[in-house]
C-alpha cells in the first residue's frame, strides 16, 4: 500500500527560513526546490485468507418427519450474533442462538447467518421429508381406507372427540384444514387433487398421529 502525505509547518527557528515558509504552511504548498511537495509512505498490510469471514456448518437431521421437532446448532461463540431462518418449517425455539429447535411441514432448509463485529458467515443444509414414521401414533387411534385409491378415503377414528386434520403435500405445502367432531367415520374427498403422496396430521387433546394418502 502507498499513502500519500501531507503535512503543516508548524513553525521554525531560523529565521531565514521562515522569510521563505512562513509558519502554517503546507508541504504541498511549498516550492519542490526548497524540499517541498507531498512525500509518500510505502507499507505492506498483509490480510488473512480468511478475514471477515466466519466458517461454520450446521449440525442436524437432513432427513425428517412432517410435523416432528427437530435440534439443529452451529459451534457457540458468546462474541457471534445468530439470525437463523426456515423453509417450510417453524423455528419452535432457539432464535438468536447457536442452537434452535425446528417443526418442519415437509421439504425445506434451515440456514443460519453469523455476525462476530466486521466477520460475517453463514451456512445452508436442504431437508428432505420421508414418510418413515408417519404412521406411529401419539395418543390417537386412526385408519385410513382404501389407501392406495383414486381420491376418496375413508377416515376412522377411535371415538367421536373432535380433532383437527390437515392434508400437506410432500412439499410442505398445506392442502385444507378442517375441524371434525361428532362421528368416528369421515369421507374425505382428494379426487380434485393431483396424483401423489400426501400426509394428513390429525390432532386431538390426546395427541397427534400422520397417516400417508396414496393418490393414484
Amino acid at each position: 500500500m502507498v499513502f500519500e502525505v501531507d503535512a503543516r509547518v508548524a513553525g521554525s527557528n531560523n529565521t531565514t527560513l521562515n522569510a521563505f515558509i512562513p509558519a502554517g504552511t503546507w508541504v504541498s504548498d511549498i516550492s519542490p526546490s526548497f524540499g517541498g511537495g507531498s512525500f509518500y509512505i510505502y507499507d505492506t498490510l498483509i490480510v488473512a485468507s480468511d478475514y471477515a469471514d466466519i466458517s461454520t456448518t450446521i449440525n442436524g437431521s437432513t432427513n425428517v418427519n412432517p410435523g416432528s421437532n427437530y435440534n439443529y446448532q452451529v459451534p457457540n461463540d458468546p462474541n457471534v450474533t445468530y439470525t437463523w431462518s426456515v423453509t417450510n418449517g417453524s423455528i419452535i425455539s432457539g432464535q438468536g442462538t447457536n442452537s434452535i429447535i425446528v417443526s418442519w411441514n415437509g421439504s425445506g432448509s434451515v440456514e443460519v447467518d453469523m455476525v462476530d463485529g466486521g466477520c460475517q458467515g453463514t451456512d445452508m443444509m436442504e431437508v428432505t421429508a420421508i414418510a418413515t414414521g408417519l404412521d406411529e401414533v401419539s395418543g390417537i387411534n386412526a385408519s385410513i381406507y382404501p389407501n392406495p385409491n383414486n381420491g376418496l378415503f375413508n377416515l376412522r377414528l377411535e371415538n367421536t372427540d373432535g380433532v383437527s386434520v390437515r392434508i400437506i403435500d410432500m412439499s410442505g405445502k398445506l392442502i385444507r384444514s378442517t375441524q371434525l367432531a361428532g362421528r368416528n367415520m369421515y369421507s374425505i374427498d382428494m379426487q380434485n387433487e393431483e396424483a401423489g403422496v400426501y400426509v394428513i396430521e390429525i390432532e386431538s387433546e390426546t395427541g397427534k398421529t400422520y397417516k400417508r394418502l396414496i393418490k393414484q
